[in-house]
């Protein structure tokens, strides 16, 4: 306990120059431990009795004490597990990922994978994070933890799509608007942009994993309803509501509000890459005119969509139409069934993105016919908008935009601009964290005020951006070949980025080993398997969670051991 109290709870969980995050481990006394639930105190002390041995390697008696109290942690949560009357679902999953840190700082990242899957299916027996986040509100950032890394899993890399999510659509809205969430984990990826990953990544799965004849005419309606609503994103409004919900008693000057409309136009042009090469691009299934014939719907009439560039006026970015199309109306006195969700009491819900039923039809989608234009010009904004902060940018806000640098990164052709770009990001990220986070420090070294915000005195880990530039190039030369020699009079290309390749055809070929830390990373880029284990505790071992279980208001129960350990 009193280890927890004096290194534990020192842990800089917080980065001090993020003025809207607070985050921090609470302390325990006699009184708090007596009234929390005994399994929760049992994985606090000891993953206090871990830690203190990973800082003094060699200490045979700390060695043995952290190899006995974490016996008894396994041997008292498995009793929980196996007591049906004595499970309280936020007590199991609270459990959970404190054993997850507890192994992080043992095991490193070796097993991260088997805890994840774990935490994720102890969440689905107890009826998902929807039912958890509606009765058990102080499981918020935890869920917010999971449900995060599972929404942004696929973009680096294809496992998520042949798994069922555990996130429902509505659980990740819900997570993304509470004011508790908002104070304590940030998210760079704009909401609208985070849940239309979320829609792209169940349409994918079922566009990409299931059999041809199973693609429905409503899976393509939907998947041109998620580039629409991403292509309606408008930048400058991310920007202000930054502005507004984190920075309304800090001055937030007219350069750094250029920096956030950057960032957010960024986001938006990788987000746009994502979900065309997920949902429109490498695959002949994925046309339209595959499923039948497109109905009688005159084309769609064009009108400007204003994409932002920094530091310029606005410019035309994809012309698509302002009116809703006929496919897309509603018979008078229905509601309209276009947002994502399933409503199983509802006649009409016929899918995880419902349409009504009536429409059997096919889209007769504009965004088919110009998928090429639409990507090349989320192309040009991803890069004009990364070029445009590459010299200004404060390197501690470089966390904030890896994923769209990873994202540009994989659909640049080898000595563009665009990697060249790219690759002196990653090396300015590289430079900060060495320089700031030193790895492997000595315990006793003296640090600077910038490294005094590290998580540990042994400093971080090396993070390499492991892209397979060899495999990567020779499978975009395949492809670019195989479309050559097969391509028609009247089909459209690319002129910008790499070849019409599916994302997740490229995944699976590229065989990415980066997809931690850096999908985790983008809510304050977890440097290392430390700093990733310290913020998962803060998540449950904090003030909020402790007036909770204190305070009856959980009504836990004692387990089934009888005493502590």
């Amino acid at each position: 306990m009193n280890y927890h109290n004096s290194t534990m709870c020192a842990e800089h969980v917080t980065f001090e120059e993020s003025k809207f995050i607070t985050r921090s481990i609470a302390p325990l006394t006699m009184d708090v431990i007596e009234k929390l639930p005994r399994d929760i105190v049992n994985c606090i002390l000891g993953i206090a009795a871990v830690h203190m041995a990973s800082r003094h390697p060699g200490n045979r008696p700390l060695e043995r004490l952290a190899l006995e109290t974490k016996a008894s942690v396994f041997h008292s949560f498995n009793n929980r597990l196996q007591s049906p009357h004595n499970q309280h679902p936020d007590v199991i999953v609270c459990c959970g990922i404190l054993i997850f840190a507890m192994d992080l700082f043992e095991q490193g990242m070796a097993r991260w994978m088997l805890h994840f899957l774990g935490s994720m299916n102890v969440m689905s027996s107890f009826g998902g994070m929807e039912n958890l986040f509606t009765y058990y509100p102080h499981l918020q950032l935890p869920l917010t933890h999971v449900a995060h890394f599972e929404t942004l899993w696929v973009i680096l890399s294809h496992i998520p799509l042949t798994r069922p999510k555990q996130a429902s659509r509505r659980a990740l809205e819900l997570l993304c608007a509470s004011p508790d969430v908002k104070r304590r984990f940030y998210n760079p990826c704009p909401t609208i942009l985070t849940l239309a990953v979320w829609d792209m990544g169940a349409c994918a799965s079922k566009l990409l994993c299931d059999p041809m004849e199973s693609i429905s005419n409503a899976d393509l309606h939907m998947r041109d309803r998620i580039i629409r609503d991403i292509l309606a994103y408008r930048p400058e409004e991310g920007a202000m509501d930054i502005k507004e919900s984190y920075y309304k008693d800090i001055a937030f000057p007219e350069a750094r509000l250029k920096a956030w409309n950057a960032i957010s136009a960024a986001w938006k042009g990788a987000i746009t890459i994502l979900a065309l090469r997920y949902l429109y691009f490498g695959r002949a299934n994925l046309n339209p005119q595959a499923h039948g014939q497109h109905p009688s719907t005159p084309p769609i009439n064009a009108s400007t969509e204003l994409w932002y560039t920094p530091y310029d006026e606005p410019r035309p970015y994809y012309h698509q139409s302002a009116a809703v199309p006929e496919a897309f109306s509603e018979p008078d006195g229905l509601p309209e069934y276009l947002s994502a969700g399933l409503d199983i009491n509802d006649p009409l819900s016929r899918s995880p993105s419902p349409l009504p039923f009536l429409y059997l039809d096919p889209p007769a989608s504009d965004i088919w016919d110009k998928r090429y234009e639409i990507h090349d010009e989320a192309f040009s904004a991803l890069y004009s908008n990364l070029f445009s902060i590459h010299d200004n940018l404060p390197p501690v806000c470089l966390r904030y935009i890896v994923l769209p640098i990873i994202i540009l990164a994989l659909v640049s052709r080898p000595g563009s601009s665009e990697r060249t770009l790219c690759l002196s990001y990653f090396g300015k990220f590289k430079d900060f964290m060495e320089t700031n986070y030193p790895p492997d420090s000595p315990i006793d070294a003296p640090r600077s005020r910038e490294q005094t915000q590290s998580p540990s005195p042994q400093g971080g880990e090396n993070l390499e951006f492991d892209i397979p530039w060899d495999r990567l190039d020779a499978y975009s030369e395949v492809v670019e070949r195989q479309k050559q020699e097969s391509i028609h009079s009247d089909d459209g290309v690319l002129t910008k980025g790499a070849p019409e390749w599916n994302w997740w055809d490229m995944l699976r070929n590229s065989q990415l080993s980066m997809i931690w830390p850096v999908t985790c990373g983008t809510s304050h880029f977890e440097r290392g398997s430390e700093f990733w284990a310290f913020k998962l505790i803060s998540a449950v071992v904090n003030d909020e969670t402790f007036t909770t279980w204190t305070s009856g208001q959980a009504t836990p129960q004692p387990s089934s051991s009888s005493s502590y350990f």
